[in-house]
């Protein structure tokens, strides 16, 4: 099979699975939030992003790791997974004590510190289950990644409408969602050890250190990654209030729900551009990463014109009048798309071609500007100010990622590959604004069949990519 055959079955395995587990998350969020109201989600947002500031330091970039060293290394997959399991346990509980130990100071995250705790049990399971994936995605099992991802969605969902039918609290919810996390890591352990390897946890400090000395840039990488885009929820928490950080948390899911399409072009291609660079196939990856950047700009700017253009609709339509403040946050929030998506794509290319040092500086730089853009701008503008300073830091480390890309051999004419998506999604920003009031989805399957519309005039879709589809669909030609 072909390269191209391969990332494209890979990827429309994935996007059918995405699509179906987004649908099931999107309904996840509009019943929590709608139970929760404004305080609530905001508590529930910020216990999240607290924990995940810890979380983070127990990571040490192992599922990155891991899913570049089986998808070059099979035969190695029984120690690399048990170590893998064993170093996270431990790095796990010894990063919760840290993250008790700071709670206790700091009194928004004292005064929900049973939440807190609750979060950490969450996502210990939720850790383990993300080794599972990455072990079904470097050996290329997509159909294992489609049923483990399904049942862990189903089952957050059924937990969540059993814990609401308890009490509509958000420790109640939360109660709920550590069961059905707990059962989906069954059934991970289930599936990876029926179907893949042997599962053990292994504590061979020796191979922890060959591990740590090779993965380490990818955890500061994520340890960046993770400080700039859950920071805003904690800092808003501390300055602006639960309220506040629950407006601005309802306009960011949204945003965060659309990240599937970036992850899937990148779990799909990953594995295959990490192979043509062990075979310095050097033409074929680059082609590979032009194909790709192609793809995310495709979807990323008629997704921000849309958003822009009907965010209040789209608050309206998902959270059935509440969270009227979130509108204009997530106006602002739509300009992100773009360099959210081109950020990570390029961030994979430097792990792939093994300059993943360079990704952990650009998101360093990235982190601290972050930080020091919300603790400016959250005084001044609060929620609005939380998502202005995101945009910022998105935008600069777009410049310098790029850069990075180009220096280390892959250079990129952004204005070529743009311009086509950009007139299309301008022509269907137009259409947008001159339509007459009608229900949301009716606008916004106008809006996208004037886009593709648009695109395939412009032969914005390549002939290949179409074939391949195609193919994919089993529709033959005529």
């Amino acid at each position: 099979m072909s390269h191209a055959r391969s990332i494209a079955k890979n990827a429309g395995l994935l996007f059918a699975s995405e699509m179906v587990n987004k649908g099931i998350s999107f309904l996840l969020l509009i019943l929590i939030a709608r139970r929760l109201g404004e305080l609530g989600y905001g508590q529930y947002a910020y216990a999240f992003a607290f924990i995940s500031l810890f979380i983070v330091l127990s990571s040490f970039g192992l599922d990155t790791f891991l899913l570049k060293e089986m998808a070059r290394k099979k035969e190695q997959t029984l120690k690399l997974l048990g170590n893998a399991l064993g170093l996270k346990l431990c790095a796990t509980l010894a990063s919760y004590g840290i993250a008790s130990i700071i709670a206790l100071a700091i009194p928004e995250a004292k005064g929900i510190l049973g939440l807190i705790a609750l979060v950490m049990l969450h996502e210990l399971f939720t850790a383990f289950n993300s080794v599972f994936s990455a072990l079904f995605k470097a050996h290329e099992q997509n159909d294992l990644t489609v049923y483990s991802i399904t049942v862990d969605k189903l089952l957050a969902l059924g937990s969540a409408v059993a814990a609401f039918s308890i009490s509509p609290s958000v420790g109640a919810l939360l109660i709920g969602l550590i069961a059905g996390k707990a059962l989906s890591f069954l059934f991970h352990l289930f599936l990876a050890s029926k179907k893949v390897t042997e599962i053990f946890f292994l504590f061979e400090w020796k191979s922890w250190k060959l591990i740590l000395k090779e993965s380490v840039q990818y955890w500061m990488s994520r340890l960046f990654q993770i400080i700039y885009t859950q920071i805003d929820k904690v800092m808003l928490g501390a300055m602006a209030g639960f309220a506040v950080t629950g407006w601005y948390s309802a306009a960011a899911t949204l945003i965060d729900g659309l990240f599937f399409l970036p992850v899937i072009v990148m779990y799909a291609n990953f594995p295959v551009m990490s192979r043509l660079f062990s075979e310095r196939s050097h033409e074929d990856l680059k082609r590979v990463y032009r194909k790709s950047l192609y793809v995310l700009l495709v979807l990323a700017i008629p997704l921000s014109v849309g958003l822009w253009m009907l965010s209040d609709r789209v608050i309206f339509f998902v959270y059935h009048g509440q969270f009227a403040e979130s509108a204009a946050v997530l106006r602002l929030l739509s300009l992100l798309l773009a360099p959210l998506f081109i950020n990570y794509l390029i961030g994979f290319l430097l792990n792939a071609i093994d300059r993943q040092g360079l990704f952990a500086l650009s998101g360093g730089m990235a982190a601290i500007m972050n930080v020091l853009l919300n603790i400016f701008l959250i005084p001044l503008l609060a929620a609005k100010g939380a998502a202005l300073a995101t945009i910022i830091t998105q935008v600069v480390n777009f410049a310098f990622i790029s850069w990075l890309a180009a220096r280390n051999g892959y250079p990129t004419a952004f204005h070529r590959l743009a311009w086509k998506p950009l007139l299309s999604a301008s022509v269907m920003g137009v259409v947008l604004w001159y339509l007459p009031v009608m229900p949301i989805v009716g606008m916004a399957a106008i809006g996208g069949l004037v886009y593709i519309a648009m695109l395939l005039m412009l032969n914005g879709i390549p002939q290949e990519e179409t074939d391949l589809v195609l193919e994919l669909l089993r529709i033959k030609r005529a």
